[in-house]
């Protein structure tokens, strides 16, 4: 399970020193998502192969690489690439082809073949250009993995609808695994029909349900076809709010991340998530 970020791991491949001090000094204050950057550099492709096989901590959250494409021999780079994709099988990470030798490898057929992100020349790789490729990569790492998260706690889930003492565990393991709660600021609090399923952390019962009744009160945006939505505070609270039906009881999730920020396609896919844990909530067991 993907544990939840402190910061975001940037890969750096080159094997001219120059270029890897540059790029560390021009990402050294960026913070994407109210998390700062890890830049973790290479000077060859086996030196990356040997870093990502044995750091765990580099790997879990590696959102970009930025990949030269000569380095030890002439495609050393796109054999990283591939690498990545296919012996690692990481499909998340971002991968952006830079290369002193335009010409070297065609860049429509690198694109199609190593699923690249982008192809470029060190010319063109300024340094707005690599801010807003940083942006883009970490956002679009980072709804990747909160998707796919999503979709393996909701398989968790239904394989343990049986008991609801199973789907409170599980539930568990799925939310620590995708919400940071070692901050001080952060608060959690889910509650389906009038049981707390996790947490509170961060917050007390009494204040979360409080919380939770508070901002309940507020507009919010429209999630589906029925009752639910997600409400944001002033204060970057976020609450996930699933009306009753007839067929499954009210459920809440009340959010507070203040090393984080969640995205609404995030929070799109975390309702889609508590929607099902509602609806199997009912019919399950002790």
């Amino acid at each position: 399970m993907t544990m939840a970020p402190t910061t975001w791991n940037i890969l750096v491949v080159d094997d001219e020193p120059d270029v890897l001090s540059i790029t560390r000094l021009a990402l050294r204050d960026l913070i994407v998502r109210g998390l700062p950057l890890n830049v973790v550099t290479a000077s060859s492709k086996a030196d990356a192969i040997e870093i990502l096989a044995t750091d765990e901590s580099i790997v879990a959250n590696t959102a970009v690489g930025f990949i030269d494409v000569v380095m030890e021999s002439d495609t050393a780079g796109l054999e990283l690439c591939e690498h990545i994709r296919n012996e690692r099988n990481d499909s998340n990470m971002q991968l952006f082809i830079r290369t002193g030798q335009p010409g070297t490898a065609p860049e429509r057929d690198v694109i199609d073949r190593y699923d690249i992100s982008g192809y470029f020349t060190k010319a063109e790789m300024t340094e707005d250009k690599l801010y807003s490729l940083v942006k883009a990569g970490v956002r679009q790492f980072d709804v990747n993995r909160i998707f796919q998260g999503t979709l393996l706690g909701m398989s968790a889930v239904m394989a343990n609808a049986h008991s609801r003492e199973a789907m409170k565990s599980m539930m568990m393991m799925v939310a620590e695994g995708f919400l940071s709660s070692d901050v001080a600021d952060n608060a959690h609090y889910y509650v389906v029909g009038d049981e707390p399923f996790f947490g509170p952390i961060g917050i007390s019962a009494e204040d979360g349900q409080a919380r939770i009744d508070e901002l309940e009160g507020l507009d919010g945006v429209p999630f589906g076809f029925g009752p639910d939505k997600i409400i944001t505070a002033d204060n970057g609270d976020r609450l996930i709010s699933i009306g009753a039906t007839e067929h499954r009881p009210k459920a809440s999730a009340l959010i507070r991340m203040s090393d984080y920020d969640l995205s609404h396609t995030n929070l799109v896919s975390m309702t889609a998530f508590m929607q099902c844990f509602a609806t199997l909530w009912g019919p399950a067991g002790p």
